[in-house]
């Protein structure tokens, strides 16, 4: 995976959750801060909207940037429950966007063209 690979799928979750802020704040309701989507549909939007990135590589996007046990939440800003993935727009902070651009080019198997996903 390149670093334009990452930028592309941070760029989509990034602009989610900045129309989720603006929703909440233009309906002064909170719920809609939040929002999920199952893999499925992500890979989905994410297809749609970024041609250019390989399937595999949405999906190692997609998994390196999902919380799990040993992952600070800074960096992997999706969270899973159950079958859905929840974005939460005060996660998606520039810390995330800048460890995961950083570390896409930093993985220990790498080739010429990129991350191998």
């Amino acid at each position: 995976m390149t670093a334009d690979d990452m930028i592309s799928v941070l760029v989509l979750i990034t602009g989610l959750a900045s129309l989720c802020e603006q929703t909440a704040h233009r309906l002064s309701r909170l719920e809609t801060t939040l929002f999920h989507l199952t893999d499925a549909r992500l890979m989905a939007v994410l297809a749609e909207m970024c041609p250019d990135v390989s399937e595999s590589h949405r999906a190692l996007a997609v998994e390196r940037l999902t919380y799990r046990t040993g992952r600070s939440c800074r960096s992997s800003p999706l969270i899973r429950h159950g079958d859905v993935l929840i974005v939460c727009p005060a996660l998606v902070t520039p810390r995330a966007v800048e460890w995961n651009v950083h570390t896409s080019t930093r993985l220990p198997i790498q080739d010429p063209n990129g991350i191998r996903g």
